[in-house]
């Protein structure tokens, strides 16, 4: 009688470890693949987040920075240029890294300024008329308000 109840408890035994390796089983490789489609989930995720950095910041900035590049390389002795400071000045020399500009009334007083600081070829507005642009651009006035 003893031997019987040992078989059965040992049978019983056996049919839980089976069990209990079944589910263990199941649970792992749930994770594993839960585990494994996240992974693969945050590496696309910071591959589009790089892609859009690059589209939106990082190619913009390259394009301006080489018009600037371009328009620097045209400037010539003569031409009025803006600094990053916002002085006017007429280029009177043309250096390796740099141009020496006359700023002001003061003839003969030059200083030299660094390439990089140029920020555009354009001529000082001395009068307080506004620009031809400007009025072209202005709205047409309506009559009564409505019409």
């Amino acid at each position: 009688m003893l031997d019987i109840l040992l078989s059965a408890v040992n049978d019983s035994l056996e049919g839980a470890q089976q069990a209990a390796e079944s589910v263990t089983q199941a649970a792992s490789g749930g994770a594993a693949r839960a585990g494994g489609s996240s992974g693969l989930f945050i590496i696309v995720y910071i591959l589009f987040l790089v892609v859009i950095f690059y589209f939106f910041i990082i190619r913009p900035n390259k394009k301006r920075e080489s018009e600037r590049d371009a328009m620097r390389s045209n400037i010539e002795v003569g031409n009025w240029v803006v600094t990053s400071s916002g002085l006017y000045g007429k280029v009177v020399s043309i250096y390796a890294d740099e141009f020496l500009v006359e700023f002001g009334v003061n003839k003969g007083i030059n200083i030299p300024v660094a390439k990089s600081e140029i920020v555009g070829i354009k001529e000082p507005g001395l009068s307080n008329a506004p620009a031809v642009e400007e009025i072209e651009d202005a709205p047409k006035k309506k009559k009564f308000g409505i019409f």
